[in-house]
């Protein structure tokens, strides 16, 4: 999520690369994964996320940091993109558009 919501990179991309190990592992859910697989997937999403930032922050606050001006940036966006469906979310809910 926090790859396709705050680094508006494609969620598709995430999710061919985990049901590419999920076939590897011979795996259904991504609860049948082990310790092994998962590092497998963190390293993958880090290569994905790479091209858009020189590298991805493993500080919990900053991704929480980066994660609240993401919604932020959302809040009278048109809905067209995952960040932007903040507007959209708020018209369908009947709530204030401010």
């Amino acid at each position: 999520m926090f790859g396709k919501i705050v680094l508006g990179i494609d969620g598709e991309l995430f999710e061919h690369a985990l049901q590419k190990i999920k076939h590897s592992a011979q795996c259904k859910l991504d609860t049948e994964l082990n310790a092994e697989n998962m590092a497998a997937v963190c390293q993958v999403f880090k290569r994905l996320c790479a091209p858009r930032r020189r590298r991805f922050s493993t500080d919990p606050y900053q991704q929480l940091e980066e994660a609240i001006k993401a919604v932020f940036r959302s809040w009278n966006g048109d809905g067209h993109k995952p960040i932007g469906a903040a507007r959209k979310y708020r018209t369908i809910s009947a709530l204030p558009l401010m």
